[in-house]
């Protein structure tokens, strides 16, 4: 299965080289509209790889980004849309998927009766690509309320770095509401559980609970989630801290299907409720500014992505829970509320496909508008002369 693997991976890193022809990058800042645009353009000589077909797929059906789009929530850090694509592109994906896997699980003694049941669980990862849409934001919680609480302290930091994302798909949820239960079913099967003890050397006790259950109020009746609860070692501390919750959420939308993932529940159901048909636009990046250029566009693909999501992200909360001198990127998180625009212009992105005789060419777009730009400004210069150092 490897072999097959790594000679599928090769044949496509050849394929991909044959096809490229040319690349160009472009970079352009305007002084007077303090405005940036960078242009990574990839000519092709030829389709033969599957990375390329995949791009061209629906090259036919550029244009404004889809609806679905419009429905993430106001308060996204980061968005991005894709158009889908052919499930049956994804045939041999799935096949050397499920035998590495198979040849895995076998190799390290896997209960033989479930093998079968968890290649069928990741071959199912790959049998749809519908139009859909992807966000995340981050999660605030409180600093503990008890002083030396070190493992309430890391639950906090683990929940925030997980943040919070929203997955839109353009199908019905019967697909992903079987996965889900599939996936609880066979953790909670005896004797997956006592492979994972004897393998992992993990006491019983320390294992994650898994389970289904009805999810969120005020969304739709049969939005559930799959509850995973991983169970903190409490050592001599008097007081056993709190399990640390993993949901993934699958929640009918009519025709649509929502998925949420993270540790913090209030904030899933509060983002779910945010996207659903019939929400107001007010709580959705359709009412967010600076993001027209997604209505009249020709792309194939697109999104953004904000200063103060990439700042939140390169600073990483377990950072600060093992750190006592706190994340490496700490002073930026603290200067972005004072600059002008706190770090939330977005910067948009862009991918378009456009065919050729005999040439085609890819092309990757991204543009920061002056927002983005006066709040650069503002941290290099708060940066530069803290503390009184250069």
């Amino acid at each position: 299965a490897i072999k097959q693997a790594m000679s599928g991976v090769a044949t496509e890193t050849v394929s991909l080289a044959n096809d490229l022809d040319k690349l160009t990058l472009f970079v352009d800042v305007n002084g007077a509209s303090q405005a940036a645009e960078a242009e990574v353009a990839l000519k092709l000589k030829g389709r033969e790889s599957w990375f390329t077909q995949r791009f061209f797929e629906k090259a036919g059906e550029a244009g404004p980004a889809p609806a679905i789009f419009w429905r993430a929530p106001v308060d996204s850090e980061s968005v991005i849309y894709g158009r889908g694509g052919d499930p049956k592109a994804w045939a041999a994906v799935r096949k050397s998927s499920g035998d590495l896997l198979d040849g895995l699980t076998s190799q390290v003694e896997f209960p033989a009766a479930e093998r079968k049941k968890a290649r069928d669980l990741v071959e199912r990862l790959f049998a749809s690509s519908p139009v859909s849409v992807t966000a995340s934001g981050k999660v605030d919680l409180p600093a503990p309320a008890g002083r030396g609480d070190k493992a309430e302290e890391i639950r906090n930091a683990v929940i925030s770095t997980i943040g919070w994302q929203v997955w839109g798909m353009e199908e019905s949820s019967g697909r992903l509401q079987d996965w889900i239960k599939d996936l609880a079913a066979l953790y909670n099967k005896p004797a997956v559980k006592a492979w994972i003890t004897k393998k992992g050397h993990v006491e019983a006790k320390y294992l994650p609970t898994a389970k289904v259950t009805p999810f969120g109020k005020g969304l739709d009746k049969d939005t559930r989630a799959l509850e995973v609860a991983f169970v903190i070692p409490s050592g001599r501390a008097a007081k056993a801290p709190a399990p640390i919750p993993f949901y993934i959420v699958v929640m009918p939308d009519g025709p649509r299907t929502w998925m949420a993932f993270g540790s913090d529940k209030a904030s899933l159901e509060k983002h779910l409720a945010m996207v659903k048909t019939g929400s107001p636009d007010t709580q959705t990046i359709a009412s967010r500014p600076g993001l027209e250029v997604f209505k009249s566009g020709r792309a194939v693909s697109g999104g953004y992505m904000t200063m103060a999501g990439l700042v939140q992200s390169a600073n990483g909360g377990m950072t600060k829970a093992f750190d006592p001198h706190g994340g490496a990127m700490d002073p930026v998180v603290a200067a972005l509320p004072r600059t002008p625009n706190k770090g939330q212009t977005p910067i948009l992105f862009e991918t378009t496909a456009q065919s050729g005789n005999p040439s085609s060419e890819l092309v990757f777009k991204f543009r920061s508008s002056k927002g983005t730009l006066e709040d650069l400004k503002a941290l290099v210069h708060a940066m530069g002369f803290q503390g009184g150092r250069p």
